[in-house]
């Protein structure tokens, strides 16, 4: 188990946990190279291959492809065996969170919803698949004008069009009711 105040990859001081999953931590940190506070994800010691192999693969599709409403890779490796990704700490919620409180109004959910439909294209134009967007995977940034802007996150389960098969054969991976119809039909996306 991580603990307040560890230090990874010889630089990033770990601080307040932000979230746990099922095969990964995120901490905020601090880059005790750079002085600045960041977000460090982290796959949890019970973690199998093939999500450390997933874990791999999400921090190199983050880290080729720039957009606003896309997470900023800075850098990623292994700890104590443990592999970590180092990203720009996002302050805010997530959509799923935000919904939970009340509705959008239709120009704010038309506006951020063509974000991150642009960041969707820029991945796509470099051949990679997100297969899970839903709300709880677009993160509100709250920008120092308190200004809530979309972040399309969790690439974990990500796919490049081009590559070789990502998945298990006949395994369906991402949220059901957020699925194009084709990819329930293990059809190609």
């Amino acid at each position: 188990m991580d603990s307040p105040e560890s230090l990874v990859g010889g630089r990033y001081r770990l601080k307040e946990l932000l979230g746990q999953g099922g095969s990964a931590v995120v901490h905020a940190a601090l880059d005790t190279q750079l002085g600045r506070r960041v977000a460090i994800k982290r796959l949890t010691a019970a973690a199998r291959e093939e999500e450390a192999r997933r874990f791999t693969r999400e921090a190199t599709v983050l880290a080729a492809i720039r957009h606003p409403s896309l997470l900023d890779v800075y850098d990623a490796g292994h700890d104590g065996g443990r592999p970590f990704m180092v990203a720009r700490l996002l302050e805010g919620r997530s959509l799923a969170e935000r919904l939970e409180d009340s509705s959008l109004e239709p120009e704010l959910a038309l506006a951020w919803s063509l974000s991150v439909l642009g960041a969707l294209a820029v991945a796509h134009r470099r051949g990679v698949l997100h297969r899970d967007v839903k709300p709880s995977n677009i993160f509100l940034e709250l920008g120092c004008d308190r200004i809530e802007r979309p972040v399309l996150i969790d690439f974990g389960i990500a796919k490049r069009v081009e590559s070789e098969q990502t998945t298990q054969s006949g395994v369906t991976w991402g949220t059901p009711a957020y699925m194009a119809p084709e990819v329930l039909r293990h059809e190609p996306a």
